[in-house]
């Protein structure tokens, strides 16, 4: 993880982002069927590393994210 949040600048505040929208909805807990934190990491920094269309904005990284995940 220390790897890919020196690639990815905008990893921390998207995972926050998203961590508080889970936690809003109830699923934020892995045993009850929700996504912890390290997989919310490994699923962002997966998403950061792909094609080079990611944006450095985060309100752009967001929506992208959301759009192809959510």
């Amino acid at each position: 993880m220390r790897g890919a949040l020196a690639r990815h600048a905008q990893l921390a505040a998207l995972a926050a982002v998203l961590k508080v929208l889970l936690s809003q909805r109830g699923l934020h807990e892995p045993y009850t069927g929700g996504l912890g934190s390290t997989k919310l990491y490994v699923l962002l920094a997966l998403w950061l590393d792909g094609p080079p269309r990611r944006s450095g904005d985060l309100g752009q990284c967001l929506r992208g994210f959301l759009l192809e995940h959510g």
